[in-house]
């Protein structure tokens, strides 16, 4: 399997941002207005007309918290952090949008880190790709590709009043409806299925 990682190329020209991203998947676009509406408007000048649908962002802040994990409020649209420990590789917004989940995915650095703050990406269609075509890993593949598990925040792991995101049983990895795009889902709170026994395979 060859390497998964991708550091997105950087550029100022939406055209080329585009172009970039039919390529990579990924672009990163340099932007004079970060506030909301710049952020909106910028994603409409890359990809325009392939549009059908954008919305609003969603805010990252400090959990008052210090130290307690990270969760979404759904009522607030807010990702409190854990400003201790770094955020491990996940797939953003997959308590946001549960089954619903876009194709696309806007993210906005309001400010430059005073050090590292590099992005960067794994290609899930590289990683099950890689998996699926070797034959000593057919369990995985069709675990992968068949088993249903646990997509939501088990119940009660936010603070109380937040709600519990939008509970959804899927495969980490399915093709979505619509436009048929592979959709590969990795993140910290996947599990068996709650009510269904324990399977160590």
């Amino acid at each position: 399997m060859h390497n998964p990682g991708l550091m997105p190329e950087k550029t100022t020209d939406p055209g080329e941002a585009f172009t970039l991203w039919q390529r990579d998947g990924a672009v990163i676009l340099t932007v004079g207005d970060v506030s909301a509406q710049g952020t909106a408007d910028a994603t409409k000048e890359v990809f325009g007309p392939h549009l059908a649908a954008c919305q609003g962002l969603s805010r990252v802040a400090a959990n008052e918290d210090i130290g307690a994990d990270t969760y979404y409020d759904p009522v607030t649209r807010t990702v409190h952090a854990n400003t201790v420990e770094q955020l491990g590789l996940h797939v953003d917004a997959y308590m946001a949008f549960g089954d619903h989940y876009p194709d696309l995915n806007a993210l906005l650095c309001e400010r430059q880190a005073p050090s590292g703050g590099d992005n960067f990406l794994v290609d899930g269609r590289a990683i099950v790709d890689g998996i699926s075509a070797d034959p000593a890993e057919k369990p995985l593949a069709d675990f992968i590709w068949g088993t249903a598990i646990e997509q939501g925040r088990t119940p009660g792991a936010g603070p109380k009043g937040t709600g519990d995101g939008l509970p959804h049983r899927r495969p980490i990895a399915v093709r979505t409806t619509g436009q048929r795009r592979l959709a590969v889902v990795f993140h910290q709170h996947q599990r068996l299925l709650d009510d269904q026994p324990h399977d160590d395979a």
